[in-house]
């Protein structure tokens, strides 16, 4: 066994490895930092996105919300269209009947008023009869 000495100078290369690691260390923690530094972008990105992505699944809730609920009054709405439909058709059907009884009606009211005024012909000729019976019997007695 061969005994050294303690106070024995470093070899150069020694300094050289030691001075290459601090270098590449220095790049290494310069491209960590940067690396660091995009992944604090891309957790912001990723926080922001998902405000996004809160936000627009809010607003879909809110739209399909929205569309049930004018689902519900087109359903509502046709629904009394139907209805009023019918009401319609029943009014019509009323106006129809309304309107065949007015004509009876007023075919009636005709009939009657031709026989009232054949009525009064009657009468006139029956009061003229005997207005010239009076008449007549009058003027004998005179």
């Amino acid at each position: 066994m061969q005994l050294t000495n303690a106070f024995e100078p470093t070899p150069e290369w020694v300094f050289e490895l030691q001075q290459q690691f601090r270098e590449d260390l220095t790049k290494f923690q310069a491209e960590f930092s940067g690396i660091s530094e995009e992944l604090n972008e891309i957790k912001v990105g990723i926080k922001a996105a998902n405000e996004v992505i809160k936000s627009s699944n809010e607003l879909m809730a809110s739209a399909k919300e929205r569309l049930t609920s004018a689902n519900e009054l087109m359903a509502s709405a046709r629904e009394h269209w139907k209805s009023a439909h019918t009401s319609l058709a029943s009014s019509n059907a009323r106006i129809e009947s309304v309107s065949l009884e007015r004509q009876i009606a007023l075919k009636k009211m005709n009939e009657i008023e031709k026989k009232i005024e054949e009525t009064k012909a009657v009468r006139a000729e029956t009061d003229q009869y005997w207005n010239d019976l009076i008449n007549k019997e009058i003027e004998k007695r005179n």
